[in-house]
């Protein structure tokens, strides 16, 4: 008598390769760096262009009224994500190290 599953094709599971402990470290310190480097420079730029907006005086002939104020705030948010992108580095390598002082 003929076994239903013995027509299949048995199929090897994947061997896995260990990665060496400092690969892995350092995966899992570049992907924290590049996380680190977005949130400060995102908090850091941020900030700085809330509290730049917050001094500005609304012009009564060319305010646009709460829909400017929306897409203020979206621009706001593409500046401070390619502002975080192109200058968080030399703000916040620093603190990287800082902070990671007592990781190793």
């Amino acid at each position: 008598m003929i076994s239903p599953t013995s027509s299949l094709p048995t199929v090897a599971a994947p061997e896995k390769t260990p990665e060496a402990p400092d690969a892995a470290k350092s995966k899992n310190d570049d992907e924290f760096r590049k996380v680190f480097h977005q949130f400060v420079g995102t908090t850091l730029y941020g900030q700085m262009l809330k509290s730049m907006r917050a001094t500005q005086e609304k012009n009564p002939y060319f305010h646009g009224g709460k829909s400017e104020e929306i897409f203020q705030s979206m621009l706001d948010e593409k500046l401070v994500d390619q502002l975080a992108e192109s200058s968080s580095r030399t703000v916040s390598e620093p603190m990287f190290k800082l902070m990671t002082i007592n990781r190793s």
